[in-house]
């Protein structure tokens, strides 16, 4: 009994059912965080600062992009 294998059929099934359940709990986290971030930036920052804010995350999030993923 110790030494049955799982076949590759039911192997790749049990993979899709683990990366299903933790690409939906990270989706999940990120829905979270962009909402706490918009709420911190709408609510409890200094409109000055508030519009500045608005244009540096687009250009992190673009230079982040552009390093991680600028080899492939």
């Amino acid at each position: 009994m110790a030494n049955e294998k799982v076949s590759n059929r039911n192997f790749i099934i049990l993979l899709a059912f683990l990366v299903g359940i933790v690409g939906g709990l990270m989706a999940s986290v990120l829905k979270r965080l962009t909402h706490f971030i918009a709420a911190t930036i709408q609510d409890d920052i200094d409109w000055k600062v508030k519009y500045s804010v608005y244009l540096i995350f687009p250009l992190i999030g673009i230079l982040l992009s552009v390093f991680l993923f600028g080899n492939f």
